[in-house]
């Protein structure tokens, strides 16, 4: 082997290894750390030691008016009791009104306070300690709730802070943010708050992503950036998280022109409201990011007379220094038209010294779209396939998400990358580099003008690769085209790459856990985009083309043929949703099994039968229309509830009639539908009034068709209606929800199997019951 060839060949691994290692840099920078020890010291936190929290908050579901509940509670009172707090319960009946239909929710939001050697300003720790009927919550929202404890601990170990700290535990996040609406609504602690950090999950493990602040969030960035110790936090979250109909409890504040930081961590979605969010499933390192955010920023803010107000935000992103990068916002368009100069400098010099042509530009643009259009169709399109015809089976998982998530990525990357190298290698060859490379920057000149004008806070994504990519385009110049580079070439094209390499690894897995598989096309628009700005260096590397596409195919058969189709069956680890609920309809005592999956399975069938019919859920619940599969089923007794007739007052412009509810059967939900509002003035329930026809309550549509009241079991509670004086006719219809199948009928058939449970989302495990009241009946 010639000493040439020997230079090559280094020169080529060191290209390979840069690249390795540049994109290693940026996903090891964004990756939470390791979790410390109980023996870390006091003012440290712990992830061990908040462990111990999220053990016992996450032993079972708790959701609101369960026993399970106020289990919760009552340890999270004496935890804070223990840290020398004086904890109390602020009680009320949150609302929340969604076109046709009240809910009602009885909270109960724990708060206390930590008083500053020297206050200036007030900041808000907030997590929710609720969790949906059928999650334990280790992650959403045991892990919030621990880190405030652990970070409160370790605080009261050190010297104390001088602002003052308000804790909110809220009550009722995941039946519409109602404990959160409610302290906002009534608590006057709300105009005090200067600064609100909230802290969610929505999955299990993953790096605590600080994801969304409120308007106006030019002061608190920089800061931010400065007092957080392992920040993970880009303005392109930031900026889809406001679009999206998603909320937080956090959402709540932002009306108030509240300053606030939103953490969560998101990945292993597919645990996200289901049994396998648990201790066992959480991440340490995870609640280890989340506590160490939280506890750098009290430190940070809590000793600080800071001022967060501000008209203008600013762009941010992580950095290769292991900080964050920020900057007005108001400079994007400067910086893209400085961005948009380079790219004409390069097209002037390119004709002046006749490199580049007008027509084989134009073929190269052509060229390089085509190839991101055919990788978004491909990616798009064979997932759709696999879903439909290779693996139906992901229908059952009502996440739109599957557990073999991280091997269609590397699958579909090996595919797109299959397609990519070769026709970019065919058109360098037929047109050269430079051309190639004015069509690719034409492209992503185009791209960045775009969103720049429409998401400005996000162009950054596009803005630093191109401009660095530029950069080295130019420096590089005759250079490119040498089939040998030199170390001052390969240098200078390497560090002008550095910029993609190292940040869009990162959002590309993003783009798929946040979007799921089913929007994996987004994620490989962007790693079609990385070979693009890529594709010198690329090229440079690549000796062989077809040694180097069999070794890429080999790659896509293993992601697919044993990553892919080994880890998507279902196991203990890895369950199946499927849904079973009991009705009964006590007009008529006839009873039915119901399921809102597309088909059986082995253990819903047993129930359902081989072959059951479809219907919807209106059929016996008046106000839902979910289509379901059902099938008779034994009756057992379920007594009707009791409702008391409290007083019936009529004058000569309305008829106002009082009931008292009591339930004979353990409920945990019950809606109340009102078939004909025609008549109806007012409706109250527990004095809060729901619905008036007269006065209007904000938010309030011309009629209301249902309320649902979540309270405790076993209570009673009253609904008030004001009618027309003449009416005697009135029907309502009552429908309750208990969280279990009745045992009495789930004690003749087997449990569900380990491999699978409920599904996550709505009403979908459990007993219902209707009955319809008419008022002269009372």
């Amino acid at each position: 082997m010639s000493g040439t060839n020997q230079k090559e060949i280094i020169k080529r691994v060191t290209s390979l290894v840069f690249i390795i290692a540049s994109i290693w840099w940026g996903l090891y920078l964004t990756s939470p750390p390791g979790p410390k020890p109980v023996a870390a010291p006091a003012t440290e936190f712990s992830a061990e030691r908040a462990f111990d929290h999220v053990r016992q908050i996450a032993e079972k579901p708790h959701m609101v008016g369960t026993a399970e509940h106020d289990s919760v509670q009552q340890y999270i009172l004496g935890e804070l009791k223990r840290l020398g707090l004086n904890p109390k319960i602020e009680k009320g009946m949150a609302l929340l009104r969604n076109r046709q239909s009240t809910r009602a929710v009885h909270t109960q939001n724990i708060i206390a306070r930590v008083t500053g050697s020297n206050p200036k300003r007030t900041i808000l720790l907030m997590a929710h300690y609720d969790t949906v009927p059928y999650a334990p919550g280790a992650a959403d929202d045991a892990s919030g709730v621990a880190s405030i404890l652990e970070v409160i601990r370790a605080v009261q170990s050190g010297e104390s802070l001088k602002n003052d700290l308000i804790i909110l535990f809220t009550d009722g996040e995941e039946l519409g943010l109602m404990g959160a609406r409610q302290f906002a609504k009534t608590n006057s602690a709300i105009k005090e708050v200067d600064l609100i950090l909230n802290f969610e999950a929505r999955g299990t493990s993953g790096s605590s992503i600080m994801f969304e602040t409120n308007s106006g969030n030019a002061k608190l960035i920089p800061q931010f950036a400065r007092f957080t110790p392992d920040p993970v936090a880009n303005s392109l979250t930031y900026s889809i998280y406001k679009i999206l109909p998603n909320d937080t409890d956090f959402s709540v504040f932002k009306p108030y022109e509240k300053q606030g930081l939103n953490f969560a961590f998101i990945e292993e979605y597919l645990n996200y409201h289901t049994m396998q969010d648990n201790p066992g499933n959480l991440s340490m390192a995870s609640l280890q990011h989340q506590g160490e955010n939280l506890l750098g920023n009290i430190h940070g803010f809590g000793n600080k007379n800071f001022d967060l107000s501000s008209d203008k935000d600013v762009i941010y992103f992580n950095n290769p220094f292991g900080g964050i990068t920020y900057y007005p916002e108001s400079w994007a368009p400067y910086l893209a038209g400085l961005t948009i100069f380079l790219f004409l400098t390069a097209i002037f010099i390119g004709f002046s010294r006749r490199w580049l042509s007008a027509k084989k530009i134009l073929i190269a643009l052509a060229g390089y779209l085509g190839l991101l259009l055919i990788s978004v169709l491909v990616t798009w399109f064979g997932w759709q396939f696999t879903w439909e015809f290779i693996f139906p089976e992901y229908r059952w998982l009502q996440h739109g998400e599957n557990y073999a998530r991280s091997w269609y990525l590397g699958f579909f990357i090996s595919v797109a990358t299959l397609i990519t190298l070769p026709i970019l290698t065919w058109i360098k060859n037929e047109l050269n580099i430079y051309n190639l490379l004015a069509g690719i920057y034409l492209v992503l000149s185009i791209l960045l003008i775009t969103l720049t004008v429409l998401l400005p806070a996000t162009n950054y994504i596009l803005l630093w690769p191109v401009l660095f990519g530029l950069i080295g385009w130019l420096l590089a110049g005759k250079d490119l085209e040498a089939t040998i580079w030199d170390w001052k070439t390969l240098t200078t094209i390497a560090i002008s790459l550095f910029m993609p390499l190292f940040m869009y690894p990162f959002y590309i897995n993003l783009m798929q856990v946040a979007l799921s598989t089913r929007l994996l096309a987004g994620s490989i628009f962007l790693v079609v985009l990385l070979i693009g700005i890529l594709f010198p260096l690329i090229d440079y590397i690549m000796k062989d083309i077809n040694k180097i596409g069999g070794g890429i195919l080999v790659i896509a058969i293993i992601f697919f043929f044993i990553g892919v189709v080994l880890n998507s069956d279902y196991s203990s680890n890895q369950k199946k949703q499927n849904s079973l609920i009991y009705a009964a309809n006590l007009d008529n005592n006839t009873s039915y099994w119901l399921s809102l999956d597309h088909t059986t399975d082995q253990w819903t069938s047993q129930f359902l039968g081989q072959d059951p019919a479809d219907t919807t859920l209106s059929e016996f619940i008046p106000i839902r229309r979910d289509p379901l599969l059902y099938s008779t089923a034994p009756n057992i007794d379920i007594n009707s509830p009791r409702i008391k007739l409290v007083k019936d007052q009529i004058d000569d412009l309305s008829r106002s009639i009082s009931m008292e509810f009591q339930h004979r059967f353990p409920t945990n939900v019950t809606s109340i539908g009102f078939p004909d509002t025609s008549r109806i003035h007012q409706i109250q329930l527990e004095e809060k009034i729901l619905y008036d026809r007269a006065q209007p309550i904000t938010g309030q549509e011309t009629s209301i068709s249902h309320i649902t009241y979540y309270g405790y079991k076993d209570s009673t509670f009253t609904i008030k209606l004001i009618v027309d004086p003449g009416t005697t006719d009135l029907e309502i219809e009552t429908t309750s929800y208990n969280l279990a199948l009745p045992d009495t009928l789930m004690a003749d058939y087997p449990e569900r199997s380990p491999h699978t449970m409920p599904k996550p989302f709505g009403f979908t495990n459990g007993t219902i019951w209707h009955k319809t009241v008419n008022l002269e009946e009372l």
